[in-house]
């Protein structure tokens, strides 16, 4: 039989229900659709997780060394690999008194232009403002803020919330030049954790200054947690075995299939098909089966995945691919679980 007569063969199967797609294509849809689901919100609630931990300044370092941090060695640390950003401030606070709330005090402390990444911000110079303070002022990046020293221009602002962590720079400004030497305490970012990172930041301290001074180092917030190892949390999750699952899946899908319409197959290989010829009508069956579960996965996927994230997609699709790589075998199979010479048996057995 020709390729053409194979495909029109196909067709006619799928579109008259004889191939009973309809049943295995929606089968194939709900275990390959379950698979995808269960790993995909597992991997995205272990992403959000992980950007939690960050937000909250979990994966913030603080290192503690009253007068003996070197502000530039500091900012340095951004420099080594797992440091995201770092830069040193001074824990004392020069007040200012603002025009628009007298009562009200702004604490500036002093920090090295480094220390802008830290608190999620580009790398600057100038004064930020924590996100509640500039509130309260009624203040915006690029405003200018009214005080009796003068007026102060506004050049960043930063969130801070109240949630656990230090609150040293809550409602306060921080003013970042390099015009300071010497800091009280060094902050470094280090994600995803580790621990020669940790170790890395005692190179800010000024060895000749530190003589007979404690030092400490803590994270920033401490409410989540010491370390959060999302790396090794994904590549144990459960459902890391989705795709070979998928797979096998699919292959027992399609050999089901065939092994329903035995009876029919087993005639028609009597009637002088191929084994090779059937199998290729088969997979054809299945390739104009696939194409509608393949769609109905897709936005199964693009409703979990919201916003869109490209490395989600990518998990799903490998599900996906292989459980259509795993339908696809099995029809190309499907024609070896039947025997022509056991026709008469599976008419009796009908």
């Amino acid at each position: 039989m020709r390729l053409a007569e194979l495909w029109s063969e196909a067709w006619r199967n799928v579109i008259s229900g004889a191939s009973r797609s309809f049943l295995f294509g929606s089968g194939f849809t709900i275990v390959v659709g379950a698979l995808v689901t269960v790993d995909v919100i597992t991997a995205r609630d272990l992403a959000q997780t992980s950007a939690e931990f960050r937000r909250a300044g979990a994966a913030t370092v603080v290192l503690v060394a009253p007068g003996s941090i070197s502000g530039s060695a500091c900012d340095r640390l951004a420099d080594i690999e797992g440091v995201a950003a770092a830069g040193a401030v001074q824990t004392s606070a020069s007040r200012v008194l603002t025009l628009s709330a007298p009562d009200n005090p702004l604490e500036v402390h002093e920090a090295t232009p480094g220390f802008a990444g830290v608190l999620g911000r580009p790398r600057t110079e100038g004064l930020m403002l924590d996100a509640h303070a500039a509130h309260t002022y009624g203040v915006n990046p690029g405003g200018a803020l009214l005080t009796r020293q003068g007026t102060l221009r506004l050049s960043e602002v930063f969130d801070y919330p109240d949630d656990g962590r230090d609150p040293m720079l809550f409602d306060a400004a921080v003013a970042t030049s390099r015009s300071r030497a010497r800091f009280d305490q060094c902050w470094a970012t280090i994600w995803p954790y580790d621990p020669s990172a940790w170790s890395a930041m005692a190179t800010a301290v000024v060895p000749s200054a530190t003589a007979g001074a404690p030092t400490s180092q803590s994270q920033l917030n401490g409410r989540l947690g010491e370390r959060l190892t999302v790396a090794e949390a994904y590549a144990d999750r459960p459902t890391r075995w989705a795709p070979l699952v998928a797979g096998i899946a699919g292959l027992i899908t399609a050999l089901m299939g065939a092994f329903r319409r035995r009876l029919e197959l087993a005639h028609a290989r009597h009637l002088g098909l191929t084994i090779s010829e059937q199998s290729w009508q088969l997979v054809l069956e299945w390739a104009f089966t696939l194409p509608a579960s393949v769609a109905v996965l897709a936005c199964t996927v693009t409703a979990l995945v919201a916003p869109p994230q490209a490395w989600l997609f990518e998990l799903a699709a490998r599900i996906v691919a292989s459980g259509v790589v795993g339908a696809i075998a099995g029809a190309a199979l499907g024609a070896l679980v039947v025997r022509d010479r056991q026709l008469f048996g599976y008419f009796k057995g009908r």
